[in-house]
C-alpha cells in the first residue's frame, strides 16, 4: 500500500527559521514599543504585530485569504515603520537606503519565509488530499467488485439449488408438498423450462394454496 505523503524536509527547515525571525522581530518591536508604553503593554503589542504578521502570512500562503493578504501588508507596514524608526534614532547618520535595510531586511525575511512555509504546507495537503482521494477511490472499487462477486456468488448458488426437475406441469408443481417455500419465478422457470411470467403464477397460485 502506498504511504500516506510525509512532510517535505523544507518545513522542518522553514519552521525553526521563523521561530527564530520571530523572536528576533519580537524583541525589536518590544524595544520600540517600550518607548512609548509599559512593560506588559510593549509585550502584548510585539507579540500581536509580529505574530500576526507570521500567522496572516501562513494564511494567505494556504489559502489565498484575502482578509489575511490584506492584514499582511498593514502588519508589514506597521512593523517597517517602527523598525525604521528605531534604526534612525539609534543611529541618525544613517543614509536612507540603510535605514531600508535595516528597517525592512529582517521583516522582509521572516515575511517571505513565512510565505514559503506556508506555500510548502499547502502543497502537501494537496498531495494529503490526492492520496486519500485515490485510496477512498480503491476502497470503493474493491467494494464494488466484492458485491458483485457476492451477488454472483448468490445467484449461482441459487441455480445450483439442488431441486429435482420432477414438475412436467403445473400440476405437478401445485401437488408437491415438498417443494422449495423460497423458491423464485427465476429459479422455477430454469428448472421446469417455463417463462419467468408462467413460473410467477405458478409461484402465486403455490402460495394462495398453502
Amino acid at each position: 500500500m502506498e504511504k500516506k505523503p510525509s512532510s517535505p524536509i523544507t518545513v522542518y527547515i522553514l519552521a525553526p527559521v521563523v521561530l527564530i525571525g520571530l523572536a528576533a522581530l519580537f524583541l525589536a518591536a518590544r524595544a520600540a514599543f517600550s518607548t512609548i508604553a509599559g512593560r506588559e503593554q510593549s509585550i502584548a503589542a510585539a507579540l500581536l504585530i509580529e505574530a500576526g504578521t507570521v500567522s496572516e502570512a501562513l494564511a494567505f500562503a494556504r489559502s489565498r485569504n484575502r482578509i489575511a493578504g490584506a492584514a499582511l501588508i498593514i502588519s508589514f507596514s506597521v512593523s517597517l515603520s517602527y523598525n525604521v524608526t528605531q534604526a534612525h534614532d539609534a543611529r541618525p547618520d544613517l543614509v536612507t537606503w540603510q535605514l531600508a535595510a535595516f528597517g525592512a531586511g529582517p521583516l522582509s525575511a521572516l515575511t517571505f519565509i513565512s510565505l514559503a512555509l506556508g506555500e510548502e504546507l499547502r502543497i502537501h495537503a494537496q498531495h494529503v488530499a490526492a492520496w486519500r482521494a485515490h485510496h477512498e477511490h480503491k476502497a470503493d472499487l474493491r467494494q464494488r467488485r466484492q458485491e458483485r462477486r457476492d451477488r454472483s456468488l448468490t445467484g449461482q448458488a441459487a441455480i445450483d439449488r439442488p431441486v429435482d426437475r420432477r414438475w412436467p406441469d403445473k400440476t405437478a408443481f401445485l401437488s408437491d408438498n415438498g417443494r422449495p417455500h423460497d423458491l423464485t419465478a427465476v429459479e422455477l422457470a430454469k428448472l421446469t423450462g417455463v417463462s419467468e411470467r408462467t413460473a410467477r403464477r405458478w409461484l402465486a397460485e403455490a402460495r394462495k394454496r398453502g
